[in-house]
């Protein structure tokens, strides 16, 4: 029975119903799920997002691009502090890592309504990019960087502006990529016979 990972537990799931195409791109396409969640779970079915990587992409380690480990590694430690240290970042509620036999793992998120920068009025677009400056320098401030277009408009209710975290692909962790190309290094050296220490 297959397993998301993340959120506040693991949870079983019974069955996953691919809907509509929702959008496609360089990393791989995005698809409106049902998820039919196993019978001892509380709740019976959530709608979501799922993208599936591209299977023909050259993951780099350390970099999150193509790569849906890093990315939910990154995502799940970025949500961590912005609940620890009420960061005001808005972030996807839901994100949720699928294992898949002989293929590459896919990403599962809250569905967002889709709004593009086309929609938006003048202010909007205002308090739109307002809103990501301030998420990107507060981001910037634990350790991470994140590009324009990791953000999604959303309109709230009083008919404002907000940007929405969602696209994770070019959000960088810097620890996890510190910590790969030190990994990268020293197995290079180790194959190249370099003993611990020496330069």
């Amino acid at each position: 029975m297959p397993v998301l990972e993340g959120g506040r537990k693991p949870i079983r799931v019974k069955r996953i119903m691919q809907g509509q195409l929702l959008g496609w791109g360089a990393e791989g396409n995005v698809s409106e799920v049902k998820v039919k969640l196993a019978a001892r779970e509380k709740q019976r079915e959530l709608a979501l997002a799922e993208k599936e990587f591209n299977p023909n992409a050259n993951v780099h380690e350390g970099y999150p691009f193509w790569n849906p480990e890093y990315q939910f590694k990154a995502m799940r430690k970025l949500q961590a502090l912005n609940r620890e240290k009420k960061l005001g970042l808005r972030i996807v509620p839901t994100i949720r890592l699928r294992r898949r036999e002989g293929a590459a793992p896919t990403l599962l998120t809250t569905r967002l309504p889709r709004v593009t920068m086309a929609d938006l009025t003048r202010e909007q677009m205002r308090q739109f990019m307002q809103d990501v400056r301030r998420q990107q320098k507060t981001i910037e401030r634990v350790g991470f960087k994140a590009d324009f277009d990791s953000f999604m408009p959303q309109i709230g209710k009083d008919g404002k502006a907000i940007a929405v975290l969602f696209d994770f692909g070019n959000v960088f962790d810097r620890s996890l990529t510190t910590a790969a190309r030190n990994s990268i290094i020293s197995r290079i050296k180790n194959k190249l016979g370099f003993k611990q220490g020496s330069r």
